[in-house]
C-alpha cells in the first residue's frame, strides 16, 4: 500500500513540478529581436553577438528572426518577410521587439507605433503606421541599426520607442583620409564614394555628402566625389574610371550591386524578327549565376518597347509594353537613365529575379581591376577582402540596444525616458597583405587597435594570404574558387 502511496505522491509532486516550470517560463520577460538581413551577413552576426553579450545570465526568453531583405529586397518579397515577422510578433506577444537595421523598422515596428501621435514620413512605413498598436499596447521598440531620420517611421513623441542611431563615423573618416593623403600623393587627394542603389545607400549617400562639406572647410585639399552605382557593369566602369581619375576609393554599401546585364538597341519596328532573339540568346546566355535582358526599342518611338529575357522558370519571355506612360517608358526617356531601375522594372515585367554580385566577390573585383587604394566605412569591407575600414562599430549596435532592453524590463524604465543614443564607437579593421602592396602607413595605433579588436587580418595569419595580394590580386580570387573572367583589367603578375 504505502509503495502505491508513495508513486501516488511522486507523480503529483512531478506534475507540480512541471506546472510550476511551464508557469515560470510563461512569466519571463520575452524579447523579439528582428533582424532586417541575415548572419551570412557579418554585421549581422557581430550584432547578434553584442545583444547576447549582455542577455548572458538574464531570465529572458529570447527569439531571434532574420527578415533577409538584404539579398531579396523586391518589394513583392519584403511585403511578405514583414507580414512573417509581424505575424510571429502577433503570436508570440514580446513584451520587448528589438528592431536592427532601416527594413526592420519600416516593414514591421512602424506597426506597433501609437496612431494617434503621428505618422510616419517614408510612404512604405506610413501604410503600416499604427496598425497593430491595438493589440499591443505594452510592447517596448529599441531600434538599432537605423540610418535614417527618425521622422521616416514617426519616432519622434513615440512613448514606447527608444534606441540608437547607425551613423557614419565622419570625424574619423575624415582625421585618416587626412592621413593618407601624404602617403599617397603630394596635393590633392581624389576621393571616390561609390554607392549602389540600396535603401542603406540613399541614407548614407547624406552622411557622405556631409563628409565632403567637411573635408572642403579645411585647408587639406581632399575632395570627395560620391556615385550612386547600380550594376556590376557600371562599378566596372567607375573603377576604369577611377584609375585615371582618382586616388582612392571610398566603399560603403555595396550588397545589392546586380549581377544582371542589360542591353538596350534601337531596332526599326518594336515587334522583333526571330532573328534578334536568336542573337539575344547567343551574346546574353542565362545560367544559375548569371542573367541579362535586352530592351528592344523602335526607332524614335520610345514608347515601343520589346523586353527579352529569361523568367525564373527558365524560358526565355517577350513582353511588349506600348505604354508611354510606363515606368520603363518614362525611365528610357531620361538623358541619363539608370541602368538598375531599368533592369528591376524590365524584371518585373519578365518574372525574373535579379542576382545580385556576392560581396566578397565584388571587391575581390575591384581589387582585381583598380590601380588606386580603397578605404571602407564599415569593418565587413575588410572581411570581404579590402585593404582598411574605420567603421561603426556593430557591438556598440547590439550592446547599446540590449542594455535599453535591461533598462526597459529589469528596472520598469518607461522607453521615452531612455534618451536616443547615436554612434559613438568606430573600429579599426586592415588587411596587412595590401597596406603593404599599396605601400601605406598609418599611425601605430591604427594597427593596434585592429590587433586588439581581432579585426587585423596579418601576412602570418591564414586570412592575410600576403604572398598572393603582394604578387598578383586575381590569385586571391582564385585560391577563394572565385572566377576571374569578369574582372576587367585585372592586374598581372610582376
Amino acid at each position: 500500500m504505502r509503495p502505491r502511496v508513495n508513486r501516488f505522491m511522486m507523480a503529483i509532486f512531478f506534475l507540480c513540478l512541471g506546472g510550476f516550470l511551464i508557469w515560470s517560463a510563461m512569466q519571463r520577460p520575452r524579447v523579439f529581436v528582428l533582424q532586417s538581413y541575415t548572419r551570412d551577413y557579418a554585421w549581422t552576426r557581430d550584432v547578434d553577438d553584442a545583444i547576447r553579450n549582455v542577455f548572458n545570465g538574464k531570465p529572458y526568453d529570447v527569439k531571434y528572426h532574420y527578415m533577409d531583405t538584404k539579398r531579396h529586397s523586391g518589394p513583392e518579397f519584403k511585403r511578405i518577410a514583414g507580414a512573417l515577422a509581424r505575424k510571429r510578433i502577433n503570436e508570440w506577444k514580446p513584451d520587448v521587439l528589438i528592431a536592427v537595421d532601416d527594413n526592420a523598422q519600416s516593414l514591421v515596428a512602424t506597426c506597433y507605433m501609437v496612431p494617434e501621435t503621428g505618422t510616419a514620413a517614408s510612404q512604405e512605413a506610413q501604410a503600416l503606421f499604427g496598425k497593430c498598436y491595438d493589440d499591443h499596447r505594452e510592447l517596448a521598440v529599441v531600434f538599432a541599426g537605423v540610418g535614417a531620420q527618425l521622422a521616416e517611421y514617426g519616432y519622434i513623441g513615440q512613448d514606447n520607442v527608444t534606441g540608437i542611431l547607425e551613423r557614419i563615423d565622419i570625424p574619423a573618416l575624415k582625421r585618416t583620409l587626412e592621413i593618407i593623403a601624404p602617403e599617397i600623393t603630394e596635393s590633392g587627394l581624389q576621393v571616390w564614394a561609390p554607392i549602389d542603389d540600396s535603401t542603406s545607400g540613399d541614407y548614407n549617400q547624406g552622411l557622405l555628402e556631409q563628409l565632403r562639406t567637411e573635408l572642403a572647410k579645411t585647408k587639406s585639399g581632399i575632395t570627395l566625389t560620391v556615385r550612386r552605382e547600380g550594376t556590376f557593369s557600371e562599378w566596372q566602369a567607375m573603377v576604369k574610371e577611377a584609375n585615371d581619375k582618382a586616388h582612392l576609393l571610398l566603399f560603403s554599401n555595396y550588397h545589392t550591386v546586380i549581377k544582371c546585364r542589360l542591353r538596350v538597341v534601337e531596332i526599326s519596328d518594336a515587334n522583333a524578327d526571330e532573328d534578334d532573339f536568336v542573337t539575344y540568346q547567343r551574346e546574353f546566355p542565362s545560367n544559375d549565376r548569371d542573367c541579362a535582358v535586352l530592351i528592344m526599342r523602335a526607332s524614335g518611338k520610345s514608347e515601343q518597347l520589346t523586353v527579352a529575357g529569361f523568367d525564373d522558370a527558365r524560358k526565355f519571355r517577350t513582353v511588349v509594353v506600348d505604354d508611354p506612360s510606363h515606368e520603363l517608358s518614362r525611365e528610357l526617356e531620361k538623358d541619363r537613365p539608370s541602368q538598375s531601375k531599368l533592369l528591376k522594372l524590365a524584371a518585373v515585367s519578365l518574372g525574373r529575379t535579379l542576382t545580385r554580385v556576392p560581396p566578397s566577390e565584388l571587391i575581390a573585383c575591384m581589387e582585381a581591376s583598380s590601380r588606386i587604394p580603397g578605404i571602407g566605412a564599415w569593418g565587413f569591407y575588410v572581411e570581404d577582402g579590402g585593404m582598411l575600414s574605420v567603421g561603426v562599430s556593430p557591438f556598440e549596435q547590439g550592446e547599446t540596444a540590449a542594455r535599453l532592453a535591461v533598462e526597459i524590463l529589469d528596472h520598469d524604465k518607461n522607453p521615452k525616458a531612455l534618451a536616443v543614443e547615436t554612434t559613438r564607437q568606430s573600429l579599426v579593421y586592415m588587411r596587412e597583405s595590401l597596406m603593404r602592396y599599396h605601400s601605406l602607413e598609418l599611425p601605430p595605433i591604427y594597427e593596434a587597435f585592429a590587433r586588439a579588436t581581432g579585426h587585423y587580418y596579418g601576412c602570418k595569419d591564414r586570412r592575410g594570404d600576403c604572398g598572393a595580394d603582394i604578387s598578383c590580386i586575381a590569385d586571391i580570387k582564385r585560391r577563394q574558387g572565385l572566377p576571374t573572367e569578369d574582372c576587367a583589367d585585372q592586374r598581372r603578375c610582376p
